[in-house]
């Protein structure tokens, strides 16, 4: 395998008169070739004032024993502003970035980034594990190389100091806040790039299932589901209730029942609020008021709102049969914006609210639903007039309503599958570190 080091350089390149013995970018290269590494390149970043001694390391390096080609070996002078303030950490980061964007544009899949962070001021330093816990250089290493006049019993004079557990710990609390805001894609690519998930990972089905669940693709959230069982590591007892249920729930959402859908839009409408995501929220909002007009339709006709074209005209001559035709009576009387409804065609927001009021309302459903019309006019307006939607304040207000109308048209809405997912996603998170 071949390394590229990069390394600022100090006082002590490449010679120290300190310690009579050669300084740590000399010791690094000297390190590795004795590893069976070939050196790749070395990139040296030089103040103003340490020219003679980053051109004294090229020649060292160049020098028998370790002959390393010349061409191979760069010297990289870093910005003015840094030489005259070497304890700047901005600038000294900025100067590693540059340096480090010159390792990578010759870098290949299988060379390793060689850090030194025993070369230069205290500042200039730390720059290596600044870059390395950010997750700017992949496959890289930090290196340290002891002062031999301080080195203890059985001390290695050259041995690493990565930060990589530093920047898991980074990716993780990223990964858990994308959870909380139920960003699975967003949590699968941060765990995937800190190497904690990958593909055949319970994890990694967990999230996949809530991917496609929240989009409504309930056939690949099925799929994903099912790939959670057959995983080696065994869930907990309280996992295998969890999972039971939300297999439960996709049998039925695939069936594409409405009683199921109307609570997941529900669910997904009180995500997309939480998310400040108005747009949808509204688009789920208007899908959550026609699911709930057909349940609630035929449950006080006895037969389903028309879902084909060929039916349409039945379903018509059946309303108007119902209570001895007082039905049909009273909705030809009706009208919508001063305008007489007909009856004909598939059931829209005024013929489906005619409908409704025709029969007894004890719970007071209509006004209910008559008070979501104002944000459906605004979901129409957002959809075919292209308006934004950056504020909802009524946002809470209207989540309140979709609950209390589910509480008395159907149900109270269970407990969120999403929640009861992201608890098992975070429990199984610290399993897996």
């Amino acid at each position: 395998m071949s390394s590229i080091i990069l390394s600022f350089v100090g006082n002590q390149d490449p010679f120290s008169d300190n310690t009579e013995q050669e300084g740590s970018i000399v010791t690094l290269v000297k390190h590795l070739l004795a590893q069976n590494f070939t050196i790749k390149h070395v990139f040296l970043l030089h103040t103003t004032d340490m020219i003679d001694r980053a051109e004294l390391t090229q020649g060292w390096l160049g020098d028998a024993p370790l002959q390393l080609p010349q061409e191979a070996i760069a010297l990289l002078p870093v910005d003015p502003a840094l030489s005259a303030d070497p304890v700047n950490v901005p600038l000294a980061t900025q100067a590693a970035q540059l340096g480090l964007a010159e390792a990578m544009a010759c870098r290949s899949e299988e060379d390793w980034i060689e850090f030194n962070a025993s070369s230069g001021t205290p500042v200039m330093k730390s720059t290596w594990s600044i870059l390395q816990a950010a997750g700017y250089a992949p496959q890289s290493r930090i290196w340290q190389v002891r002062n031999p006049k301080e080195m203890g019993p059985n001390q290695a004079r050259v041995f690493q100091a990565n930060v990589d557990g530093l920047r898991r710990q980074f990716d993780v609390a990223v990964a858990k806040r994308q959870i909380n805001d139920y960003n699975y894609t967003g949590a699968l690519a941060s765990l995937t790039a800190a190497g904690i998930v990958g593909n055949g990972d319970r994890l990694t089905a967990l999230l996949l299932y809530g991917h496609c669940r929240l989009a409504f693709d309930f056939n690949r959230a099925h799929q994903a589901l099912s790939q959670v069982m057959t995983i080696a590591l065994p869930p907990s007892e309280d996992a295998d209730e969890a999972i039971t249920t939300w297999q439960q729930q996709l049998g039925a959402l695939r069936q594409r029942q409405d009683r199921a859908l109307v609570m997941e839009l529900y669910h997904n409408a009180r995500i997309k609020l939480k998310n400040q995501e108005y747009a949808d929220f509204l688009v789920r909002l208007s899908s959550f008021q026609e699911k709930l007009w057909a349940i609630l339709g035929q449950q006080k006709l006895g037969f389903p709102f028309p879902a084909k074209y060929a039916d349409i005209d039945g379903f018509w001559l059946d309303v108007c049969q119902i209570d001895g035709g007082k039905l049909g009576k009273a909705l030809a009387q009706a009208k919508f914006k001063g305008t007489p409804l007909k009856l004909e065609g598939f059931v829209n927001r005024p013929k489906a609210i005619a409908i409704l009021e025709y029969f007894p309302d004890p719970k007071e459903i209509v006004p209910l639903l008559k008070n979501l019309s104002d944000i459906y006019d605004q979901r129409n307006r957002n959809v075919h007039g292209l308006e934004g939607v950056s504020s909802l304040p009524d946002g809470d207000r209207i989540l309140t309503t979709m609950r209390t109308l589910l509480k008395r048209a159907i149900a109270s809405p269970p407990v969120c599958p999403f929640d009861s997912l992201n608890q098992e996603i975070l429990e199984r998170l610290e399993v897996n570190l």
